[in-house]
């Protein structure tokens, strides 16, 4: 989850320890980076795995367009530690 700001990084990590369902989508997107970079390292796709891959990448922008505006929301809301 590198592409985050540090920003978002620091929200992140209050809201996983405040929201279940949000710490629950951040581990799903990272398991699905996880993933499609194991798919990505292959040589050659079959195509059960090309489906795979292209199914993964539509979960995952979903995934993190719903983290950027729960994200967008809390931006100038001060979290208690």
């Amino acid at each position: 989850m590198s592409n985050w700001y540090k920003w978002e990084l620091e929200v992140m990590d209050k809201l996983k320890s405040q929201d279940q369902d949000f710490a629950k989508m951040v581990e799903r997107h990272q398991f699905l980076d996880e993933r499609l970079k194991q798919l990505s390292g292959k040589i050659r796709l079959d195509a059960e795995e090309e489906t795979e891959e292209r199914t993964l990448k539509r979960e995952k922008l979903r995934l993190r367009d719903r983290i950027e505006e729960t994200l967008r929301i809390h931006r100038n809301i001060v979290l208690p530690a």
